[in-house]
Order: structure tokens, then C-alpha cells, then sequence
């Protein structure tokens, strides 16, 4: 089973209604990498189909994060 998937069933498993995902980054940088807008578009557009909105991705460094919705990312 893909993360995409495992991600959307455990959504519905627990009714959710709105989603914030939240990744770490201990190399101490915040930025999204390449692979983070794609899975992260991917994840939107699934939970989308069940009314399920992704409000934001976040990036969490030391001393650090960042939000996809700030930069207009999402």
C-alpha cells in the first residue's frame, strides 16, 4: 500500500473533516523540498473527493517552520 493511500484511509478512519500535515526536517532547514508539493497536492486532491481539506503543510525545523498556505503553496 502507497503513503497516499495508507494517508486517505486513515482520514476516513477517523471522520476527519480537515487535515494539517506537519513534517520534520533536522538537517536545520525549513524549505520544501522537490517531492513535498506533488505528494502534497496528491494528498489534497484524494481527500478532496471525501470533502476532506488539507488547510496546511507544515515544515518544521530547529528554531524554525514554515507554511505551505503562507506561501501560497497550497
Amino acid at each position: 500500500m502507497d503513503a497516499l493511500t495508507t494517508e486517505c484511509e486513515g482520514q476516513l478512519e477517523r471522520r476527519a473533516i480537515q487535515l494539517a500535515e506537519v513534517c520534520t526536517n533536522r538537517c536545520g532547514w525549513c524549505k520544501e523540498r522537490g517531492e513535498s508539493l506533488p505528494i502534497t497536492a496528491s494528498i489534497k486532491d484524494a481527500l478532496q473527493v471525501f470533502d476532506i481539506r488539507v488547510l496546511d503543510h507544515f515544515i518544521v525545523a530547529p528554531g524554525e517552520s514554515c507554511s505551505f498556505a503562507e506561501r501560497g503553496l497550497l
